[in-house]
């Protein structure tokens, strides 16, 4: 079998935002891409899917690390000359909502080649990469950036579940079209990704109990992923929940003022205004939530759940809504 080789980076200053589904990625890419410096974030999802093709053993972790890496270069080099820019308004990751857009509208008039990244790396720029359950797999992207910084959200299993309830994600991968999850497959029946190793039980469950089983495998995988981390790499992470996004917002974002040596553009009170953040948050809303799972899922997966989620309260500090 053929080793692949690292090629030599371009770019060394790498911000990856990461989380489960629905826990709150995209609002904190917001806030992060309205810090100065920081380039406004980017999404490839081949870049997670080469993690995952890793986590269930489709390609090696030295294969998965030449090709991640390989891939991000050429996304942030792209950005950096003003190539494959998203025009879509409707599109969080839209350039047009970027703070000071022109500045990547003008790159495409700039040079390019070394002096693109030249001019990238000495103006202190800060690539953002949006990523979505890449913790499992975290060694991979410090053998492919050991400098990084890796901004990890969190949010409790309840509202993740019902999240993905309402999104239909019990039921959508492996049927819908537009369902862009990777699928393995298993006595010819498509499963997703993360539920390979619980397959059988998995096609048996109710769309709740898979909704439910799916955040509480990926938390766990985060769990186990960031422990496989050194202490330095761990130095590296910074993990925090929604729900102190959403509630103190302010202290979140002096932590990643610290994280990232930067300061808030003049801009983030305006998006804040927007995210009607700091905001408060019910839960009554989420004892609704419970409600629904409760109604749609077995008392043993409802068990584990609500094990799961006295966990998250404990670690976080956070008022019980499970007793």
């Amino acid at each position: 079998m053929t080793n692949l080789a690292l090629k030599p980076r371009a770019f060394e200053t790498v911000l990856f935002i990461d989380g489960i589904s629905r826990s709150g990625k995209k609002l904190t890419c917001r806030i992060l891409s309205n810090m100065n410096n920081v380039d406004y974030f980017l999404y490839r999802s081949v870049f997670e899917k080469i993690c995952y093709l890793n986590k269930i053993g489709a390609v090696s972790e030295s294969v998965a690390t030449s090709l991640f890496q390989l891939v991000v270069e050429e996304a942030i080099y792209y950005r950096a000359i003003g190539r494959d820019l998203n025009a879509r308004p409707s599109d969080q990751t839209s350039i047009l909502n970027a703070v000071d857009k022109e500045i990547y509208l003008n790159r495409s008039l700039l040079g390019d080649g070394m002096e693109a990244v030249d001019r990238f790396n000495k103006a202190g720029r800060i690539a953002a990469i949006h990523v979505h359950h890449v913790m499992p797999t975290a060694p991979i992207l410090f053998m492919a950036y050991p400098q990084l910084t890796l901004v990890h959200v969190m949010r409790h299993p309840i509202d993740l579940a019902v999240e993905w309830l309402r999104r239909g994600w019990g039921s959508r991968m492996g049927t819908d079209p537009l369902a862009f999850a990777l699928l393995v497959d298993v006595e010819s029946k498509p499963v997703p990704w993360f539920a390979q190793d619980w397959a059988d039980q998995f096609i048996g469950m109710s769309e709740a109990e898979r909704c439910i089983e799916s955040v509480l495998w990926l938390q766990e995988a985060n769990e186990q992923g960031y422990q496989r981390l050194s202490e330095d790499q761990k130095s590296r992470v910074y993990r925090f929940p929604f729900e102190h996004l959403v509630t103190q917002t302010s202290r979140i974002i002096t932590d990643f003022s610290q994280l990232l040596s930067t300061q808030p553009h003049e801009s983030m009170p305006e998006l804040l205004g927007e995210e009607q953040c700091p905001r408060t948050l019910s839960i009554e809303d989420q004892r609704v939530g419970l409600r629904v799972l409760e109604s749609n899922a077995s008392e043993e997966v409802i068990a584990h759940l609500k094990a799961a989620s006295i966990a998250y309260e404990n670690y976080w500090n956070m008022e019980q809504l499970v007793t």
